[in-house]
């Protein structure tokens, strides 16, 4: 969890991607199946159209096997296509239909949602929104993944967020995942790295947010990355300043309007409580760490880090409650 930075090779994919097989989302099952059309998509964003043979295949109505088609009148087709889109709209994408493996994410079926993802780009000539979404995926796997195989993932998830990215760098969800995957690299990185990821993550974050004003994500994350700068002392940040560079400004409070922010876009997230709660046990506000807390645990859990999240709060909860 909804962000160094491995150089992309200006020949291709860089050494990293190339290895992509090597990691595992399961047993006996690599993360990607579908490396050669992710380079040729990478070769072309690099080095601009012309520079590959590969081009989406033709559109079409498909909706419907053919042998069903026949067998459904004009009016009873149109209805059910109407049905069909209303409950694929994608909130996220301005009422486009939701692509195949958003509903295997939503329900934490991480490898699933990755297999289709893969079906899709073969597919698509927006794969911007591919791109995006096989980063959202790796760090959820990751957030829940053996300490081991972590920082692979997260790595992983920024490369991919840079090609979501450089293929359009209008969606604001590139830009939201991008911030995400540097925030969660940044705890394997030196404190020069830190200092300089800090600079992007907020830069990218704040882009997703001027993109889409609605974005919880992004707003959720910011309030991390506030939470985490709030944390850091006056002395530290003039030695940060003279010996590694200058950290953003901000701190608690830019943290708890971020985080309240992305609480009243989608007051159902069990992230944004929990971190809101967190930051105000390290303000020492008890009472109002308590009531998040408390909706931290009645949510429904939706990404696979959630339980663990829940957990948390309840041992946190209950602990309280033997103090009182």
């Amino acid at each position: 969890e909804s962000q160094t930075t491995e150089v992309i090779s200006p020949h291709g994919l860089s050494p990293h991607v190339n290895r992509e097989r090597n990691f595992r989302r399961g047993p006996g099952v690599s993360i990607h199946s579908n490396l050669n059309i992710k380079s040729v998509i990478l070769l072309h964003v690099l080095n601009g159209p012309g520079s590959h043979r590969w081009h989406p295949p033709p559109t079409g109505n498909h909706a419907f096997p053919p042998v069903l088609a026949p067998h459904i009148d004009g009016a009873k087709m149109t209805l059910l296509i109407v049905m069909v889109m209303a409950l694929l709209a994608n909130p996220f994408a301005g009422g486009s239909p939701l692509p195949p493996g958003d509903l295997e994410f939503a329900e934490g079926r991480y490898p699933a949602a990755i297999a289709a993802y893969d079906s899709t780009l073969r597919a698509t000539a927006d794969s911007a929104k591919i791109f995006w979404r096989y980063a959202r995926v790796h760090i959820c796997q990751g957030d829940v993944a053996e300490k081991d195989q972590r920082e692979g993932l997260y790595r992983l998830a920024v490369e991919e967020a840079r090609i979501s990215v450089r293929l359009d760098s209008s969606q604001g969800e590139g830009h939201t995942w991008l911030g995400a995957s540097l925030g969660s690299i940044a705890m394997y990185e030196g404190s020069k790295s830190k200092v300089q990821l800090c600079t992007e993550i907020k830069d990218q974050l704040e882009k997703a947010i001027a993109i889409n004003p609605r974005d919880d994500v992004a707003y959720s994350i910011l309030g991390t990355f506030y939470m985490t700068l709030g944390n850091v002392s006056w002395l530290e940040r003039q030695l940060a300043r003279m010996f590694l560079g200058r950290l953003p400004d901000g701190g608690y409070d830019e943290a708890e309007a971020a985080l309240l922010k992305a609480i009243a876009l989608a007051p159902d997230v069990i992230r944004h409580h929990s971190e809101l709660a967190t930051l105000y046990r390290l303000r020492e506000r008890t009472a109002e760490a308590r009531v998040e807390y408390e909706k931290t645990v009645s949510l429904q859990p939706v990404l696979a880090s959630d339980p663990r999240r829940q957990k948390a709060a309840q041992h946190w909860l209950e602990t309280m409650e033997k103090e009182d």
